[in-house]
């Protein structure tokens, strides 16, 4: 009987079912340079103390002491005490050891208390310096960056508000701090940066952006529609650069003039769309800059004032621009003499900072 049933055919139940299972599409992958980056990683707090040092000196910096009372603390050496205080991720009480190590190298004068640090994080002096600084530190990288990209991200803090005052209020929320940027798709170096309330437009922010690049030979500008706006392609333009922001469905070309910016992207994207969206998706490189500051530099801020968490917050933008530095020397093969030419200032500086110390020498031996 069974034998039958085998010859009919019945033992399809033993038999093996096969199922042609769809192909996945093949990822694309990138070769990633592991040699440089070890290097650079290995070496990068050496690197990372050298160019800060050289950075900060090259700022022009008035001594505003009027010859009373006991002189202050060198502004230099406590805007290097505050990024070496980023950098660490750690409170100021922590970092007195590196900063006594930091006065052995002859890179400051005098270690100040731990509470100093977080008095100048708070003064509205140290934020022109810091972002004169951000400048400095992204110039070496202009032959690399043409093509730029702008976004803006938030930085939680530890300000509290009362549940019934956000609970009655519909427009009270979270508090936070909003980065705006503008960064190199290349390298992720941030061109430049302004920090705001969090609940401020994104777009208004960009020809301010712009205007701090002009250092840059930029050719492409790439943002999302919240910077979509005629005055931020015309913006763009100025500075001999193409907008490529995503327009929306309903977004018509001709309320604007023909050969303006505006009215040139939005033909280009009406007539060849895919190529367009090939310039824009440029723009994700900003995300991965801002995942970079945020993984390596912490995604909040300590400092309670309003100055000292705009403070903060360029100092993680001064430290991330001096690590891209860092990668791009081992990678691109950026020469060290180029960050060099940018302390054109050293020497106006260096008669000051002898005065400086000078005077400091009389009043510790007071």
């Amino acid at each position: 009987m069974i034998e039958d049933l085998k010859h009919y055919g019945f033992n399809w139940h033993k038999q093996e079912l096969k199922y042609e299972t769809p192909k996945r599409p093949v990822r694309k992958t990138y070769k990633q340079p592991w040699h440089e980056y070890n290097l650079s990683k290995t070496q990068e707090k050496l690197f990372f103390l050298n160019f800060l040092h050289e950075a900060v000196e090259s700022l022009d910096i008035e001594d505003n002491y009027i010859g009373k009372g006991r002189y202050p603390h060198l502004i230099q050496d406590m805007i290097k005490c505050m990024c070496i205080k980023v950098y660490n991720k750690s409170a100021s009480r922590n970092i007195i050891s590196d900063l006594k190590l930091l006065q052995g190298f002859g890179h400051i004068f005098k270690v100040p208390h731990f509470n100093i640090i977080s008095k100048y994080m708070s003064s509205k002096d140290t934020t022109k310096y810091l972002q004169d600084l951000i400048t400095i530190t992204s110039e070496p990288l202009k032959e690399i960056d043409t093509i730029a990209s702008a976004d803006a991200t938030g930085f939680s803090t530890f300000n509290k508000r009362d549940w019934i005052d956000v609970r009655m209020s519909q427009r009270l929320k979270k508090d936070f701090k909003k980065l705006h940027i503008l960064t190199g798709v290349k390298s992720n170096t941030v061109i430049s940066a302004k920090v705001t309330e969090g609940t401020c437009a994104d777009s208004n922010y960009l020809p301010y952006l712009l205007e701090k690049s002009i250092y840059f030979d930029l050719k492409e500008v790439s943002a999302d529609k919240g910077y979509l706006s005629i005055k931020n392609c015309e913006a763009i333009a100025k500075i001999g650069a193409t907008p490529f922001i995503m327009p929306k469905k309903n977004t018509q070309g001709a309320t604007a003039k023909k050969g303006s910016a505006w009215y040139k992207m939005i033909r280009f994207w009406k007539n060849n769309e895919s190529l367009f969206r090939r310039h824009y998706h440029k723009r994700s490189n900003v995300e991965s800059t801002f995942a970079m500051i945020k993984r390596n530099y912490l995604p909040y801020v300590r400092s309670k004032s309003y100055t000292g968490q705009v403070n903060e917050v360029l100092i993680k933008i001064i430290c991330h621009n001096l690590a891209v530095l860092i990668m791009s020397i081992f990678e691109y093969g950026i020469n060290v003499d180029k960050f060099r030419l940018l302390n054109s200032n050293a020497d106006n500086l260096e008669s000051h900072n002898d005065s400086s110390e000078s005077t400091l020498k009389q009043e510790s031996s007071r």
